[in-house]
């Protein structure tokens, strides 16, 4: 059995964190200047680092997004960062950089000839008409079969790495209503548990992991969140999902990228961790000790790898290897 690479961050400081001295971003206007750079670093050094060690010939693809605007833009800065680092540091004959501004290039193109062509048979609209219509549904395949030949023509040793967010179902907020509903707004227990902790995510996100996504109301009512087991088989489910997509297209090494949220990544990892056990508050200390800051921070990384026999996990300086067979 191949051994299964990933890495997964939270995504950085939301504009909702914004400050004077931090202000919302121009150019990814769900995140903060700062949240940005914080960003680069991580791409620069942590995420380049682990891109270094992977398989001669990797295909390092960062999809996996939520359906939260401010992961897809952290995943895109990964990308750009990681273009701008390698080409500055690195033989060219080594990694390939293929940046969500790249692929939207590609998207145009194919948009463009496909207007062409149905203009051709449709004089009653203007080809600027077709153009507009396309992009509205842009043929991802063609794109995509693009893509195919490339890494099919490219030096097999050379790593390749896409950045271009794919919403994935697992990592979403509103996935059964996990902490958003249908309308985009928080869930009764995601706004209860915040609200019994004025507002502060770690000890709401602390409390959530230790009564299993269930809130007891000041009026004696029980309400039911999330269930953190749940929440990490879902994300694990659905990069193993887009693991599957990516494979359809190439034979290279695949190693999948994403970006979640806090609360979902620290029950991802304590799941990983404990060798698939249920995500409880003690499995989640066992973890992360009494360190001060024990929730995922902005922009923070980890990354396992998940084999036949065993699962190994990259964690806040701790090397972990589990026995799948326990």
């Amino acid at each position: 059995m191949t051994v299964e690479q990933s890495f997964i961050t939270r995504h950085t400081t939301p504009e909702r964190n914004k400050t004077e001295s931090d202000p919302q971003s121009e150019q990814y206007p769900d995140l903060t200047e700062g949240g940005v750079e914080k960003a680069k670093e991580r791409a620069k050094n942590e995420m380049l680092e682990l891109i270094k060690k992977t398989p001669e010939g990797a295909v390092v693809f960062i999809g996996g997004v939520s359906d939260q605007a401010r992961t897809a833009q952290t995943a895109e800065i990964y990308g750009d960062a990681l273009e701008e680092v390698i080409y500055d540091q690195t033989n060219n004959d080594e990694i390939e950089v293929v940046t969500k501004k790249n692929i939207d290039e590609l998207i145009k193109a194919s948009n463009k000839k496909r207007a062409t062509e149905v203009a051709k048979q449709d004089s009653e609209r203007s080809l600027a008409q077709i153009d507009r219509d396309m992009t509205k549904t842009p043929d991802y395949e063609d794109v995509l079969q693009q893509i195919t030949e490339y890494l099919k023509n490219e030096n097999p040793k050379k790593k390749i790495v896409i950045t271009f967010p794919a919403q994935l179902k697992g990592f979403s907020y509103g996935f059964h209503d996990r902490w958003t509903t249908n309308s985009g707004k928080k869930t009764e227990y995601f706004s209860e548990v915040l609200k019994k902790h004025n507002n502060d995510h770690t000890p709401a996100g602390l409390d959530w992991l230790e009564n299993q996504g269930i809130l007891t109301t000041e009026d004696g009512r029980e309400i039911q969140g999330p269930n953190p087991t749940q929440v990490a088989k879902d994300y694990l489910e659905s990069l193993r999902r887009l693991r599957k997509f990516a494979g359809k297209h190439t034979d290279r090494p695949i190693v999948i990228g994403g970006v979640g949220h806090q609360w979902d990544l620290d029950a991802v990892v304590t799941y990983l961790a404990s060798g698939g056990k249920d995500v409880t508050i003690e499995n989640f200390r066992n973890l992360v000790g009494d360190q001060e800051k024990p929730l995922i921070g902005e922009a923070e990384m980890f990354n396992f790898s998940i084999g036949e026999n065993q699962t190994t996990v990259d964690y806040r300086e701790k090397q972990l290897t589990i026995d799948n067979n326990n």
